[in-house]
């Protein structure tokens, strides 16, 4: 089954929807957040720039994998058990974003990565607006 970009906007997408209780957060959590928030997008960015110069992306699913199970740690309190958990699932579903390698040249492959700049540049945003 090819990689699809889309499980991890949706799921970030839907995390986006909460920066109301997010914010709600103690101002030491909401850094924490912010923190992981970024790291999450810089693996996003930096898997999505290593594609498309044709690098392969060593270790990023694992990075992926393990922040599947960091975020949910962090954001449960403000989304709930279950949300956060639905949210952390779809990491671990789409940590497979190495796959994206194969189809880098393709139509396909560009939607792809132009889906991860996407997720990227929403939790940049999130993690500006739970910062403040």
């Amino acid at each position: 089954m090819p990689f699809e970009a889309t499980t991890i906007l949706n799921a970030i997408k839907t995390l986006f929807s909460f920066g109301g209780s997010l914010s709600k957060a103690s101002v030491e959590r909401r850094g924490r957040m912010a923190d992981l928030f970024e790291k999450v997008a810089e693996c996003l960015d930096e898997t999505a720039k290593e594609i498309r110069a044709g690098d392969f992306p060593h270790g990023r699913c694992q990075e992926l994998l393990n922040y599947s199970v960091d975020l949910p740690a962090m954001i449960k309190d403000e989304v709930g058990a279950g949300k956060a958990q639905e949210i952390g699932s779809a990491l671990v579903d789409a940590h497979s974003v190495e796959k994206l390698f194969a189809l880098r040249e393709g139509l396909e492959g560009r939607e792809e990565l132009r889906k991860l700049d996407e997720a990227a540049g929403d939790l940049r945003a999130l993690a500006n607006t739970v910062r403040v």
